[in-house]
């Protein structure tokens, strides 16, 4: 609550110190805004894909922990999810993927890159956090079901690779994605 009270809070009169806790408590605290009305339905469509065991500093050794994984596991367990429900929530990446992404964190977070290698600019801890988050948000956009409340592309999960991201199609449906939600919270906007 004290980072919505202005700084000379302390110094105004009561009634108004009064006014204002209550306008923070029924404004900010219960959601009373369209914003923060959006943000509460938006976090019950859940609809990312997470990278267990992946996390910044994840050295070399990881993708081979990863590697490891991706050989034991059996392609049916993956393949078996068609439930438009559950692929519209939280799960964690094929191993294909999840190897992707610990390579990816691996090349940005190390100190040197490996030779014959080259990259523009190095990822700290808070960086490497929101890009794993972000891309796991994008994974999940892809991976969710059209017809779930989070209007996805419905690429299957043992589909998902960084290499879709070479297609400008799938960027596109992405930008029209997060465009069509952001405009469906719009006050007198339908969602799509």
């Amino acid at each position: 609550m004290v980072w919505h009270l202005p700084d000379d809070f302390n110094s105004l009169p009561h009634a108004k110190r009064e006014e204002i806790l209550e306008w923070v408590r029924r404004v900010i605290i219960t959601g009373a805004t369209d914003y923060r009305r959006y943000q509460a339905a938006a976090v019950r469509q859940r609809y990312a894909i997470r990278f267990p065991g992946i996390a910044y500093g994840g050295g070399p050794s990881t993708s081979c922990n990863l590697l490891t994984s991706v050989d034991d596991a059996d392609e049916d367990d993956v393949t078996s999810i068609e439930d438009p429900d559950l692929l519209s929530g939280v799960f964690d990446a094929p191993p294909a993927l999840a190897m992707e992404m610990a390579d990816l964190v691996s090349f940005k977070t190390s100190t040197l890159t490996a030779l014959g290698f080259q990259r523009h600019g190095v990822w700290g801890e808070e960086t490497a956090s929101q890009k794993i988050e972000h891309l796991g948000l994008m994974f999940g956009a892809l991976a969710a079901s059209p017809g779930s409340a989070v209007r996805g592309r419905g690429v299957p999960l043992p589909h998902l690779t960084f290499g879709m991201l070479v297609f400008p199609g799938i960027w596109d449906w992405y930008v029209q994605w997060r465009e069509r939600r952001r405009a469906s919270t719009l006050p007198g906007r339908s969602t799509c």
